[in-house]
């Protein structure tokens, strides 16, 4: 049922695309129906373009949503569900998904909340640094060694 859906808004769309471009042969074969074949060129063009645009909905949506977790995006939003019956499992999963990936932030950062806290109650200077020498944690202990009220980077120090 649910790829039957998806396929009958396409069957009537190649329908109606058949029945404009029959129209079309018609009118050409009229000699004073200039205007009218110029509309229903326009009316056909313009079914093309919604054609493609309904087919690529579903890998539009699919893509903006992998492109919105890769970039870890807090507001990770699938498309409304009901916008587009034929793919409801398929939103359903995506909802799913970033659900979990928002619960997964949230434990991440209540972790690193945690770690912090715990590394301020520590008497020992504490510098936790990233590669490109950006300080990724620090304790009170270590500003108040370098007398500096916050450090960044390396460089600060």
């Amino acid at each position: 049922m649910m790829i039957s859906n998806f396929r009958l808004r396409i069957v009537f769309r190649v329908v109606l695309i058949g029945l404009v471009m029959a129209w079309l042969v018609y009118v050409l074969k009229k000699e004073q129906l200039y205007v009218t074949a110029a509309v229903s060129v326009l009316i056909l063009a313009g079914m093309l373009v919604e054609l493609v645009w309904f087919l690529e909905k579903t890998n539009r949506d699919l893509a903006h949503f992998l492109l919105s977790l890769e970039s870890d995006d807090p507001v990770i939003r699938p498309v409304n569900i009901h916008a587009n019956r034929s793919f409801e499992e398929l939103y359903r999963a995506m909802s799913r998904v970033s659900r979990r990936m928002e619960e997964a932030r949230t434990d991440r950062e209540v972790q690193f909340r945690y770690l912090q806290t715990v590394i301020n109650h520590v008497e020992v200077a504490m510098i936790c640094f990233r590669e490109d020498e950006g300080v990724e944690l620090v304790n009170k202990a270590a500003c108040k060694l370098f007398g500096l009220g916050k450090i960044r980077n390396l460089r600060d120090i």
